[in-house]
């Protein structure tokens, strides 16, 4: 009888221990998005736009060149309506938008070798990376899951995705993503819709 009830007193200690550390872990991550969230309120976000250049050189090089005119026209248009509903619809930071393809120097802060974007995807003169502030990075892209046995990253749903400057995915309890629904029959989001609804999601977690 007195084994069963040390017993019990050794497991209801561990329970509180392991309680105790869930915890003080939730109250740190919490405290680390609040700052992430003023962070970026003070700061920029960076929108990265995918060109798929790779691809379209690709076809381009095996003679498909309506293939690949086909790909550019429709990277394009997705490009501008990104930056549109951007224009539109959010108002939580500053916001800037980079090609891909210059994702490196954006990567390392070397923001005079990059091209920041307008509405008609050309030099934006406007923009001034001394005032940026804190740089995080969003694109509109697949969330990634990473396997704690394995380490194993891998891609999940549709969203935009808000990254820190090294382009690493933020977390929770921090409103990295908004989902998409790209692809999903008689659910998928325009542009505008999605960012509308990132700027209410980080308004709201601001507040």
């Amino acid at each position: 009888m007195k084994l069963k009830i040390l017993l019990f007193l050794f497991l209801s200690s561990c329970s509180i221990s392991l309680i105790a550390q869930k915890s003080e872990k939730a109250i740190l991550e919490l405290k680390s998005a609040h700052e992430q969230i003023s962070n970026l309120k003070d700061g920029v976000l960076l929108v990265r736009l995918f060109t798929k250049s790779k691809g379209i050189e690709a076809y381009r090089r095996k003679g498909a060149t309506s293939q690949a005119d086909k790909i550019e026209r429709a990277v394009k248009s997705r490009n501008i309506n990104i930056v549109q509903a951007f224009k539109k619809e959010y108002s939580f930071s500053q916001v800037a938008f980079f090609f891909s393809d210059e994702s490196e120097a954006v990567k390392t802060g070397n923001f005079d070798q990059v091209t920041f974007l307008n509405d008609s995807l050309e030099l934006d003169t406007s923009v001034k990376p001394l005032d940026f502030g804190t740089v995080f990075i969003g694109e509109l892209s697949r969330i990634e899951s990473v396997n704690e046995d394995t380490g194993q990253v891998g891609r999940g749903f549709s969203a935009f995705i808000i990254r820190d400057a090294r382009f690493n995915q933020l977390k929770k309890p921090f409103p990295y993503y908004q989902r998409s629904y790209e692809g999903v029959f008689f659910i998928n989001r325009t542009e505008s819709t999605v960012v509308k609804k990132l700027q209410a999601k980080l308004e709201k977690f601001y507040l």
